[in-house]
């Protein structure tokens, strides 16, 4: 799930470029069963903070219990985050404020999964 970005474009992580997909949800509850039907192919969830019908917090939460090891990259508008200290105490502990770059994606995706 972390090789490829946006419309394909492949993402260099550590010097080697990961082959890939991208999986989507609209919304928080298919963003789980999306998780629970592909779990053992994804390497990193990109997890919005607000989102409809759940959010990103509870979303984690489910996942979390299905995967215990489970490595997501939290993302929110600008303010959003200051909900840090609550989502650390979850667990999480790699953010995104957006908007964000291409160049910053990378270099977040090269700290959870190397």
């Amino acid at each position: 799930m972390a090789g490829y970005l946006g419309k394909g474009g492949p993402v260099q992580i550590k010097g080697r470029p990961r082959q890939g997909e991208v999986l989507s949800a609209g919304n928080g509850l298919e963003g789980l069963q999306v998780f629970k039907e592909n779990k053992n192919e994804i390497d990193v969830i990109l997890l919005d903070l607000l989102m409809p019908k759940m959010s990103g917090k509870v979303c984690y939460e489910n996942m979390k219990q299905i995967d215990p090891d489970v490595k997501v990259v939290i993302t929110s508008g600008i303010g959003e985050l200051e909900k840090k200290k609550e989502l650390e105490k979850l667990g999480i502990t790699a953010y995104l404020e957006k908007p964000y770059s291409l160049e910053n994606i990378t270099k977040k995706l090269n700290q959870i999964l190397n």
